[in-house]
């Protein structure tokens, strides 16, 4: 690779000896929130969901879900 094309990638926490400070932390409050979430909640798709893969894995028609607690 070009030095060139690595330095236009997006890195959002930094890297290397540039690290930010709350990259961990975010990292943590992130899997809290997905295990609060996975644990508690019932999800039902409502319409959406046709999976595209670009550089990144995303959703064309967005993809919308109905949140319920579990009892």
């Amino acid at each position: 690779m070009e030095p060139d094309v690595i330095a236009k990638n997006f890195m959002p926490f930094g890297g290397g000896t540039r690290q930010c400070a709350g990259a961990e932390f975010a990292k943590v409050l992130m899997t809290i929130f997905i295990h609060v979430l996975v644990t508690n909640y019932r999800w039902k798709k409502i319409k959406g969901g046709e999976i595209v893969r670009t550089p990144i894995l995303g959703f064309k028609n967005r993809l919308h879900v109905k949140l319920a607690q579990k009892n």
